[in-house]
């Protein structure tokens, strides 16, 4: 048992290295070219509220969105983390409204609403969570080019790869995933079959008023990075 945990905790620790060195690659890849022609941040999904929304919901704000999942072990709260620091400090000098921070979820059988709501309460009420099924949230994963794989899929080639298994499995209905929300009634297999990681890119995506992608920042970069970024929309 004492192996096995020190195995996760080594590819725990791989996962968290891989994705800043990645980040900062592809952040510089992207923040090299004019990028206002790859990134559509149009969406039509479930806000963590459980309340349809779409991009329009959020029009005239500049918009910083982050990718994740509740039940990242260091990734996703070190990320969302760093964006609640930031409305720390845009709250003492600038107002609050004319920003919004949007955590989209990277694992649609697992967070539920109620399950983003309550992950992102231990950061800050400002920050948006958007969740659905996984034929509302592929679209989005690939406009923003974020790359998701699953311990559930032993090799994901391609979003079509993942496609064909996904629907093979009982969870293509989103309010199918809510009935197994409270881990706690479920059997010893069902808790089994939800401990699993996802592996997905980190960056923070940062877009002015007008939904133009204005850079783009991987993970690892500071609160100050990002406000500086957002001072000069």
């Amino acid at each position: 048992m004492s192996s096995r945990r020190n195995i996760n905790i080594f590819l725990v620790s791989l996962i968290f290295i891989f994705a800043i060195i990645l980040g900062w690659s592809f952040a510089n890849l992207f923040n090299e070219k004019d990028t206002n022609q790859y990134i559509d941040n149009s969406f039509n999904l479930i806000n963590h509220n459980g309340e349809e929304v779409s991009i329009k919901n959020y029009s005239n704000q500049n918009k910083v969105f982050f990718f994740g999942f509740t039940h990242c072990p260091d990734v996703c709260p070190m990320g969302v983390s760093v964006l609640s620091n930031v409305i720390d400090e845009i709250e003492e000098r600038a107002d609050i409204d004319d920003y919004e921070f949007i955590f989209v979820s990277v694992d649609p059988d697992r967070d539920t609403p109620n399950r983003l709501n309550s992950f992102l309460s231990n950061f800050n009420e400002k920050i948006i969570g958007l969740t659905g099924d996984y034929e509302s949230l592929k679209p989005v994963w690939e406009n923003f080019f974020v790359h998701v794989k699953s311990d559930l899929i032993p090799e994901q080639g391609s979003y079509n790869e993942l496609d064909k298994t996904k629907k093979q499995n009982s969870h293509d209905d989103h309010d199918s995933h809510s009935s197994h929300g409270d881990h706690g009634t479920n059997n010893n297999e069902d808790d089994l079959t939800n401990n699993y990681i996802v592996q997905h890119s980190a960056f923070y995506f940062i877009f002015d008023r007008k939904d133009n992608l204005k850079t783009i920042l991987p993970f690892g970069s500071s609160s100050e990075e990002i406000l500086t970024e957002l001072s000069n929309l």
